[in-house]
């Protein structure tokens, strides 16, 4: 049996007011900040590809420009999603954002039923 993809949000975005944290690593997004020679968001990208249990990427809150994407995830495998307002209300955006994109594409919602 093959195992069953799913599609991943990504929350990497930060807070209005920079914290403590952000200001000793001097970055603007907390998924910025290097540990062991790498960004956090990069680690989690490789972490999710290297699973290959991913059939959609969306990272949210973070530009796509201050994130470096590793090789082996295809372009049309991820996308990137900027909203406003609270933290609840980012979540709530993102995942209507990625229940809109599985209209349009089914392979993001893949079934093994038949």
């Amino acid at each position: 049996m093959q195992e069953q993809k799913l599609p991943f949000i990504i929350l990497a975005g930060s807070p209005d007011k920079r914290d403590k944290l952000m200001e000793y690593a001097d970055v603007a997004y907390k998924t910025e900040i290097i540990i062991n020679g790498k960004s956090m968001i990069t680690r989690i990208l490789e972490a999710i590809r290297d699973s290959d249990a991913y059939s959609y990427i969306i990272i949210s809150g973070i530009p796509s420009e201050r994130v470096f994407v590793p090789d082996g995830i295809p372009d049309n495998k991820l996308e990137f999603f900027l909203s406003e307002g609270d933290q609840i209300d980012k979540i709530i955006d993102a995942a209507n954002f990625l229940l809109e994109k599985g209209k349009n594409d089914p392979a993001i919602f893949p079934s093994d039923r038949k």
